[in-house]
């Protein structure tokens, strides 16, 4: 069942407050109601609300360029940290954070400007910046120590606190999986402009000069904003959340946030939006007549891999023109698609043939980390060019985390992933061999 997500916002003192972070974004679409739904489709706010859809625009770092290319993303959320006025409000989610500018750029924020800093991560890796900001503002909302108040200002119901929470496994599903979210929220006022930035961009080294990422900026709804601060506050609150699945929809942006395991596999969430493909292409969209169906994905295995893996393959057999770019994909996954022939390549590069010098144990310099799929073509019955993002792998493990996806069907964001997926394709990526028997 999906279900509200508004118990937990008091607890925390989760407020909107005063930010302008400077970002460049396109125009959006149409308003439209917006609040949490239930699977049977009844809306559970008090009083719905015309959302005006928010703008949308997306920066991919790269990972073989100079030092201003690794960091286009990190730069881009540390410009918003930056520019975030006295007193406003910062919220981060992600599943790791190891970059000192970072950590200096809230640290700044909050000793300076008075700006509530609320951090969220997994347990996985607890840096020394991360150890630093959490000494200096407090573990969670209720140890907070009031380093980002204005001298002498105590804290009262008009001061939200300040912490860096950490989770031992997922935040709002219990003791398995990983708070794996990557949102950064920075909030608006009444002459500033709310903004949320999501994607598979953590705030570390690595995904910077190792990884290729995403990450989208949505900015000018404050419902939407309102509505990811709720979802934020249940994971710095660290409890499990009784009916954790919700859906959002602001003007044409629509967010899910996953339940968890689904009972049969026709219920994977990622499953009933490969069925929604027609890969009959209405007028307007797709290439002579068919849909186009891209995906980048970097955790694409297991159980649940394999059964999406069969589903693209029964894509492509429909007629649909199919490519895939993967990273850390499984051995069947890649047999699946490419005995099928779908049109396969691999983002995972060992530039100096050397295992011993690449990520982790891996041998990788660089990698696909993105966790995204778009459709240009029919899709729902509709005429449809779109892109579904987020920080959600299609594997079992991602089934046990916190996890968030958006799906936004603008032209305009659509062709900024085609252009950075072609790239990618063109350049940075290698052939995967066909399965042995099949030449």
């Amino acid at each position: 069942m999906r279900t509200s997500l508004l118990v937990g916002t008091a607890a925390l003192g989760v407020v909107a407050a005063v930010a302008a972070p400077v970002v460049t974004a396109s125009a959006g679409g149409g308003g439209q109601e917006s609040s949490y739904v239930v699977a049977a489709g009844a809306r559970l706010s008090a009083a719905a609300q015309v959302a005006e859809a928010p703008a949308a625009d997306v920066v991919f770092n790269d990972p073989t360029g100079d030092e201003a290319a690794q960091d286009r993303i990190a730069d881009h959320v540390r410009r918003a940290i930056d520019a975030t006025p006295d007193h406003g409000t910062i919220r981060m989610a992600a599943y790791s954070f190891d970059r000192p500018d970072i950590a200096e750029a809230l640290r700044r924020a909050c000793t300076r400007r008075q700006v509530t800093v609320q951090v969220v991560l997994n347990d996985n890796f607890v840096s020394a910046s991360v150890r630093r900001l959490r000494r200096l503002i407090g573990r969670d909302a209720a140890s907070s120590t009031g380093a980002c108040h204005a001298r002498g200002e105590s804290r009262g119901t008009s001061t939200e606190p300040s912490f860096v929470t950490v989770c031992h496994a997922s935040c709002r599903l219990g003791d398995r999986g990983n708070q794996h979210m990557k949102t950064y929220l920075f909030s608006g006022g009444t002459d500033a402009t709310p903004v949320v930035m999501l994607g598979s961009a953590n705030l570390t080294d690595y995904a910077a000069g190792v990884h290729w990422n995403d990450l989208v900026t949505l900015t000018g709804s404050q419902q939407l904003y309102d509505d990811y601060g709720r979802v934020f506050a249940e994971l710095a609150a660290d409890r499990v959340v009784a009916e954790p699945a919700v859906d959002l929809v602001h003007g044409d942006v629509s967010t899910s946030v996953p339940s968890g395991r689904p009972g049969i596999v026709e219920d994977d969430s990622v499953a009933q939006r490969l069925s929604k493909v027609d890969c009959r292409a209405l007028p307007g969209t797709g290439v002579a007549g068919r849909s186009v169906v891209r995906i980048s994905m970097y955790g694409w295995r297991g159980a649940r891999g394999a059964d999406l893996a069969r589903r693209v393959a029964g894509l492509h057999r429909q007629g649909c023109r199919v490519q895939a770019l993967v990273s850390a994909a499984g051995p069947d996954v890649v047999e699946t698609l490419v005995a099928a022939g779908v049109r396969v390549r691999s983002a995972s590069l060992d530039v100096d043939d050397n295992v011993a010098t690449g990520f982790e144990d891996s041998g990788w310099e660089h990698f696909v980390h993105e966790k995204w799929m778009s459709v240009d073509g029919t899709w729902g019955g509709a005429a449809t060019r779109a892109v579904w993002t987020g920080s959600e792998n299609w594997s079992d493990v991602s089934l046990l985390n916190d996890e968030l996806v958006v799906m936004i069907p603008r032209d305009r964001v659509h062709d900024a992933y085609v252009e950075h997926f072609d790239d990618v394709w063109d350049h940075h990526s290698k052939a995967v061999a066909p399965p042995a028997g099949r030449m």
